[in-house]
């Protein structure tokens, strides 16, 4: 096998570590937002965000980029359906 060959499975190894390391981290960010966030009343779908833990503060805007995380009028709704998706391509 050629040099070069070898180095684009290498690469393509390394990007689907970092893939997969990307979705762990991701799923345990909802995770930790989801056990300290409350739901919002009946609205288990919604979680109540406060002000008060910037580790929450910073998980929800990192889950938001991700686009596992969706603003809903000063609460979130974590999207696990798309995480659930994101991990079935990595298979």
């Amino acid at each position: 096998m050629s040099k070069k060959i070898e180095l684009y499975k290498e690469i393509l190894e390394s990007d689907r570590r970092l893939r997969r390391g990307n979705t762990a981290l991701i799923e345990a960010l909802m995770d930790m937002v989801s056990q300290h966030c409350p739901s919002v009343g009946e609205r288990e779908d919604l979680l109540y965000y406060t002000a008060g833990l910037s580790a929450n503060e910073s998980a929800l805007f990192l889950l938001e980029e991700a686009g596992v995380a969706e603003d809903v009028g000063g609460h979130y709704r974590l999207h696990w359906e798309v995480l659930e998706a994101r991990k079935k391509t990595e298979v």
